[in-house]
């Protein structure tokens, strides 16, 4: 029984050899294939990727460009006159056309709502420093006829 195992094992690897053979040739040339294809795909995966982050860098530079606008309406200290105007001025000249591509409703908007809030600061601003003109131009008369009367006495 020992020698017909033996033969047996011996048949068994002289048959095969040469189908193992084939069949390591056959697995490496798919390995090679498959080396190739998932270079490609790599590669592709690569070029979407860049592609993706691409968009995604102009769309934020587009939320930044229309975020901007809403951005001049907040100081960080109450603002002068000066400073009001400055920026009033600075969003009536910023034209909001294609260059703001799917943020240009947003843009718009932004535009808009701070118009809405900067001219009524700007009106309080106005009136309260014409107050305070006034109220200075009460005391120097009041200090005037002060004078006067203490001139007359």
């Amino acid at each position: 029984i020992g020698k017909v195992i033996s033969k047996l094992d011996a048949t068994h690897k002289q048959i095969k050899a040469p189908l193992k053979a084939r069949v390591d040739l056959l697995d490496g040339e798919r390995k090679r294939i498959k080396d190739q294809l998932l270079e490609i795909q790599d590669s592709i995966k690569s070029q979407i990727s860049e592609h993706e982050a691409k968009i995604q860098a102009e769309k934020d530079e587009l939320i930044r460009r229309a975020g901007a606008l809403r951005a001049l309406r907040e100081f960080e200290f109450p603002p002068t006159i000066e400073q009001v105007e400055d920026r009033i001025a600075t969003i009536n000249a910023t034209e909001i056309d294609d260059s703001y591509g799917e943020m240009k409703a947003y843009a718009a908007l932004n535009k808009m709502e701070s118009l809405q809030i900067l001219e009524p600061m700007l009106a309080g601003l106005k009136a309260k420093a014409e107050q305070e003109a006034e109220a200075e131009r009460a005391r120097i008369e009041a200090q005037r006829k002060a004078q006067e009367e203490r001139k007359s006495k």
